[in-house]
């Protein structure tokens, strides 16, 4: 008997075949789209050792600004004007040969301009009138091949510069990436403030120099708290912001063991002490350093740094802005850090959210429990943390400062840096280049920041 084969129908699973390349296909594509529809058709190298995006930069040849660099400049780098802010340099010197680095502009992703409104505006550039500079700026970016192809970064970080850099900022457009203090929004980011160790190591301040010991790990510190900080006080009133450390030094809370906590005396004091109408207590010597007014030069930048190295927790409060340089300080000393919180936004300036988890590192008090009873508070939170916590704090203080200080052993702040800027939303740039709509920053598939396994065993 003849058996009669059925026939198969080959064309059903032919089809499947097909619809189902062509979905991996076309999701494939709208993923790449959303992780990297940025500022640049460029092609993201994702070699690195972290797996985070390699960005490609080019910086503009010195000899395009001829008044901050060469024998006719106007500008002198050799010395630090603001301690706080003195970014630039370092900036500089990480790009010089850094493996980034492009010669050819059109194989970069992002470009580098290689002039300083913050020296300029602590009068490091004497005889340079802005118009000059704006000059220079202009006819450097009118011959260059990749503008406004190409984003453009500059920095100007110091609050004094504001104006100059505004003028920067709007020469530069719609490619202008301005590197600020501590702002975040659209075609602008930020970059750390910089610490003790990068300015007294650079050795651009002659007779000021500090090598700090290795670290000592643990509670078996000489202090427990440390905070030094002015007071705020303008037209017979306390500056906003500044009702924190107020409060700190006026409260009743009795005493703050084994703390640093000092206001240097000086005219900010004496301010406060008329609206107040008493006399805040002075420190009795070196010593004496819980919650008083120190004399005598006490405690200098370097002393601070000393003390800070020896305490177990730092007490970083605000100032003017949401943040100050004592977060950065605080992390290159090793210890724990306590901030005051009224709301999410407290951790919105914090430097390169995407690389540092600073919800997981920081100690939180909030402001109404905080502004009830400082003192009380504050060792609430230290009472609290166990030694091995404290351990883990001081570690991931030490891991992170090699993303927020340039002088950190294999310091990684250039890298944060230069994607940060690559990323950043400028809706203006994306327009202009006919990229799609930027994506924010936190919500783009590189930016997410996670403690290393290492330190999630303690």
């Amino acid at each position: 008997m003849q058996i009669k084969r059925k026939r198969t129908n080959r064309r059903v699973p032919l089809i499947s075949i097909f619809l189902i390349g062509c979905i991996i296909f076309f999701s494939s594509t709208l993923l790449g789209l959303i992780v990297f529809s940025r500022t640049s058709p460029t092609t993201i190298d994702e070699g690195s050792s972290d797996d985070l995006p390699v960005i490609k930069f080019y910086l503009y040849p010195l000899e395009l600004f001829p008044s901050f660099w060469g024998p006719e400049a106007k500008c002198d780098f050799s010395k630090v004007k603001e301690r706080k802010h003195d970014g630039f340099i370092f900036a500089l010197e990480a790009m010089k040969r850094h493996p980034w680095r492009t010669a050819h502009p059109e194989e970069s992703m992002i470009a580098f301009v290689p002039i300083s409104p913050d020296l300029m505006a602590r009068g490091g550039c004497p005889g340079l009138r802005e118009d000059a500079m704006l000059e220079e700026l202009r006819n450097a970016i009118h011959k260059s091949s990749i503008f406004p192809k190409k984003r453009h970064v500059f920095i100007a970080h110091d609050w004094k510069a504001y104006s100059i850099a505004t003028k920067v900022h709007a020469s530069l457009k719609p490619a202008s990436i301005w590197a600020k203090m501590e702002e975040r929004q659209d075609c602008m980011t930020s970059i750390p403030y910089s610490t003790n160790y990068g300015t007294y190591m650079s050795m651009r301040n002659p007779n000021e120099w500090h090598l700090p010991n290795p670290a000592k790990l643990g509670s078996d510190r000489v202090y427990s708290v440390h905070m030094v900080a002015s007071q705020g006080v303008r037209n017979f009133k306390i500056r906003p912001g500044f009702e924190d450390r107020v409060a700190l030094f006026t409260s009743d809370g009795g005493s703050m063991k084994d703390s640093f906590i000092v206001t240097p005396y000086g005219t900010h004091v004496l301010r406060l002490e008329k609206l107040l109408e008493y006399e805040l207590r002075r420190c009795k010597d070196v010593t004496d350093t819980d919650r008083c007014v120190s004399q005598d030069g006490f405690p200098s930048r370097i002393d601070t740094q000393v003390a800070q190295e020896k305490s177990n927790f730092t007490l970083a409060l605000r100032g003017d802005s949401l943040g100050s340089d004592r977060w950065v300080q605080g992390m290159t000393a090793g210890t724990a850090l306590i901030h005051v919180i009224e709301d999410e936004k407290a951790y919105d300036w914090l430097p390169f959210p995407c690389t540092i988890p600073w919800k997981d590192i920081l100690l939180s008090i909030q402001q109404d429990e905080y502004r009830k009873d400082p003192v009380g508070s504050v060792q609430k939170v230290v009472s609290s943390v166990s030694e091995k916590r404290l351990l883990q704090l001081q570690k991931l203080s030490f891991y992170y400062s090699a993303d927020i200080d340039w002088a950190a052993y294999h310091s990684r702040v250039l890298e944060n840096f230069l994607r940060e800027s690559y990323f950043v939303p400028c809706k203006l740039f994306s327009a202009v280049n006919n990229y799609p709509s930027d994506i924010p920053l936190h919500q783009q598939n590189w930016c997410a920041p996670r403690i290393p396994d290492e330190y999630e065993s303690f």
